[in-house]
């Protein structure tokens, strides 16, 4: 389950990409596909998808990183998951972080629920 919740920033909004797998790494094809849903969910202008897009592609390296080097821990991972969610919030206006909010409550339900399951 923590691995669902911890990958849930990178999925918030796709439906498709992590929760095939077990890991947080994505490829760039990945990426992109993640951001352009993104965009379409949240209304991102293009600046905002390319500065989202430098922003995970950063993040997957270094959840990369943290697993080679063994410091994979929870904690580790939550202080860049926590990092990454706020370095998100700098990218959108008001509106668009409600939707964001609301998207992250909404996926994280789902991912409880599926767990019941």
């Amino acid at each position: 389950m923590n691995l669902k919740i911890i990958a849930a920033l990178f999925y918030l909004f796709s439906s498709v990409i992590i929760s095939q797998t077990d890991t947080l790494s994505l490829s760039s094809d990945e990426i992109q596909s993640l951001v352009n849903k993104i965009g379409v969910k949240i209304l991102l202008n293009e600046n905002q998808k390319s500065e989202l897009s430098k922003v995970l592609n950063a993040y997957s390296t270094e959840f990369k990183k943290l697993r080679l080097e063994g410091g994979d821990s929870e904690e580790s991972r939550n202080k860049l998951i926590s990092k990454l969610d706020g370095e998100i919030k700098l990218l959108l206006d008001d509106k668009q972080q409600m939707k964001y909010e609301i998207l992250k409550k909404d996926w994280l339900e789902s991912l409880k629920s599926e767990e019941k399951d």
